[in-house]
């Protein structure tokens, strides 16, 4: 690390791959596979929207691929946001990014590694509880300790997720077929397509992380956009490959049956040992896009302490260690805080509790901003036509063909998803209102206070792009 205490390019093609697969490949996966089953009509179409979320994934990661390129600064959606909308729209998107989406997400996966680290062993009522907890902690101290810590944290535990499923696939592609009866049992059934995609999206989701780190990756135009493809092709080869497995040992009826999928096609392929092998894959993953998170999150509030005065002790790069520690700690505290404000982090309230609360309060906002930075580049390609050869951005970044077709999907899945997202949310609501009205304050004022904050900033001057 060099003295003023900035960061450097130390990142490597694998390095970045790792973030990408290790964040996508969490705990998604696992819920996902029965309710996707379940909306299905045949092995066909089911086969045919895990493709599509991959194809999404990768238009996706193209676009990202481009936005990084041309601003190759940690930051990603922060930074696309600022330029192509104002300092105002930036600052919002980092502000719910500090205060709901990051810590929704991160400690949503805490409580999926607690409540099967608990599974794998229990020390009594508050083993849920410690695990969670301690998970955010633990990884944060990794990652303020240094980059490359954090870094070979997170590709230890990519390689041993993917490992983990290729045996799980291997297991089952070679073990038992399900029964006649079952396969039959599926045919001539209706589903929920839109529904389904929904959950198939969820399951791709983390692909954009990577322009959070761009200026710690070296040689970004090259490197950023390998990353994203390779990371786009795993992903979508393991979740097929599973999706395989446990079609072959399962049968579609049998895997739309219950949401622990993939635990009842371990325990047919491996028998008892099964699935306490998953409840520890299933850890290494939520370990794994945990860490992620972690990793690239405090990067977005280092960009916004950049820019903002106000925020300026954010952008604190510690220069022993190489990392933005200040925005490492206030990350770790608010999703600590959230945890236990959210749900209580009880044992039986594990899936239903902070859990849900984290996930359905963070997606309406995450696609919203979705939304807005696949828009960023067409408003850069339209300012790139007005301007001068002189004042236009770095020509040498990687330019997306077919343009405007991918940011258009990106774009009408993201308002698809904000709408559902939101109903969802109605919903949820309508029907539990008294236990979601803290959680539901907690989002409004966020909002409300980060306009205010913007206006007030603009008013005065502040907020440089």
């Amino acid at each position: 690390m060099n003295a003023a205490g900035t960061p450097e390019r130390r990142l490597s093609t694998f390095d970045c791959a790792s973030i990408v697969v290790g964040i996508v490949v969490g705990s998604g996966i696992y819920q996902s596979l029965g309710t996707v089953a379940a909306q299905t009509a045949s092995v066909a179409e089911l086969a045919a929207l895990w493709i599509a979320g991959g194809l999404f994934a990768l238009l996706g990661s193209l676009c990202y691929a481009e936005l990084a390129g041309r601003y190759p600064e940690d930051g990603g959606d922060f930074i696309y946001l600022n330029r192509a909308y104002g300092p105002g729209v930036g600052f919002l998107f980092a502000w719910t990014q500090l205060w709901i989406i990051r810590p929704g997400s991160i400690g949503a996966l805490a409580c999926v590694f607690g409540n099967y680290a608990a599974r794998l062993y229990s020390f009594g009522p508050e083993s849920f509880a410690v695990y969670a907890l301690g998970s955010v902690a633990v990884l944060t101290l990794l990652n303020m300790l240094g980059v490359r810590q954090s870094t070979r944290t997170q590709n230890l535990l990519t390689v041993a997720k993917v490992l983990g499923l290729g045996v799980l696939v291997v297991a089952g592609l070679f073990g038992p077929s399900a029964p006649a009866e079952v396969v039959v049992a599926a045919r001539g059934r209706e589903g929920d397509v839109a529904l389904a995609m929904i959950f198939v999206l969820f399951a791709y989701s983390g692909w954009n992380e990577m322009g959070c780190v761009a200026a710690e990756v070296r040689n970004p135009q090259r490197n950023i956009l390998r990353a994203l493809l390779i990371g786009a092709a795993v992903v979508t080869v393991v979740y097929l490959g599973v999706n395989a497995a446990c079609l072959k040992l399962l049968g579609l009826a049998g895997m739309s049956q219950g949401q622990a999928v993939a635990a009842t096609a371990a325990v047919r392929a491996l028998g008892p040992w099964g699935e306490r092998g998953l409840s520890l894959l299933i850890c290494i993953s939520a370990l794994g896009s945990t860490n992620g998170m972690i990793f690239t999150g405090a990067r977005i509030y280092y960009a916004m302490g950049k820019r903002r005065p106000l925020f300026a002790p954010l952008a604190v790069w510690h220069p022993r260690f190489g990392t933005p520690i200040v925005s490492l700690a206030v990350q770790a505290a608010v999703t600590l805080g959230l945890l236990i404000g959210f749900g209580g982090l009880k044992a039986d309230d594990a899936a239903g509790g902070a859990f849900e609360r984290l996930v359905i309060f963070m997606t309406p906002p995450f696609y919203i901003f979705l939304m807005l930075s696949a828009g960023a580049l067409a408003v850069f390609r339209r300012r790139d036509a007005r301007l001068g050869e002189g004042e236009r951005a770095r020509e040498d970044h990687y330019r997306l063909p077919l343009f405007p077709l991918p940011p258009l999907v990106v774009a009408l899945a993201g308002a698809f998803l904000t709408y559902q997202s939101i109903a969802y949310v109605a919903r949820r609501f309508s029907e539990e209102g008294p236990a979601l009205r803290g959680p539901t304050i907690w989002v409004v004022a966020t909002f409300a206070t980060g306009l205010a904050i913007a206006m007030w900033d603009k008013a005065r001057g502040g907020g440089a792009s």
